[in-house]
């Protein structure tokens, strides 16, 4: 029992250091020897990367963001493990061990311990998780994604349409509660920390993942 409850720990704190490396910045900083958070505005994710240095750069934020949510929550339980057979695999047990470690990810995502408890908004990082936790319906709420930024041009509008397309797919093909509840902190993280898009598409000041903000 205690081996477990310190595998667990050990789990949770490395998917949260996983999900605290800031792709973003690192990349603004290394290859353009700008601060990113001192551009547009100023968070280190995939839209603001795209908007001040290019699409290229962007989706390669967007992919290592990901691929940082994706690890933590599909493969770090497996390195302390939690998978002995597949019965063990498909355990509550195991679901829950990835979900937290998820949700490790994305915190850390948001509050980067190498960044002063600062960080993005989580969306990146999330679809990775939901692409390990449950990929048939990452993958219905990722289409939703791509098809709401190319015709609106608004990542915002994006991200909480697909979040919240993920949480009720979750619920209409019957995932496990624990995958449902999974899905309502994911849509709720997403959605608080657009609280400020949300009020700039109120406004009409709400850039276009193609548009420049002056700075």
């Amino acid at each position: 029992m205690v081996d477990s409850i310190l595998h667990i720990t050990c789990a949770v704190v490395l998917s949260y250091l996983l999900g605290s490396i800031p792709f973003g910045l690192m990349l603004g900083r290394i290859f353009y020897k700008k601060d990113i958070r001192d551009l547009g505005s100023k968070n280190i994710g995939a839209a603001n990367i795209m908007r001040n240095f290019g699409t290229l750069p962007g989706v390669l934020v967007l992919l290592l963001d990901a691929l940082k949510g994706f690890l933590s929550a599909g493969s770090i339980p497996y390195l302390f493990g939690f998978v002995i057979n597949s019965r063990v695999q498909s355990s509550e047990l195991f679901i829950l061990v990835s979900i937290f470690c998820g949700l490790a990810a994305i915190a850390g995502h948001n509050w980067s311990i190498f960044i002063n408890f600062k960080g993005g908004k989580g969306v990146a990082a999330s679809i990775g998780v939901a692409l390990a936790l449950a990929p048939k319906e990452a993958g219905i709420a990722f289409a939703v994604f791509m098809v709401l930024v190319l015709i609106t041009g608004y990542v915002s509008i994006g991200s909480i349409a697909g979040s919240l397309i993920f949480l009720l797919a979750l619920i209409l093909i019957k995932e496990p509660l624990a995958l449902q509840i999974f899905g309502i902190l994911a849509f709720g993280l997403i959605f608080i920390r657009h609280i400020p898009n949300i009020k700039r598409l109120i406004k009409g000041t709400e850039p276009r993942v193609w548009q420049k903000k002056s700075q």
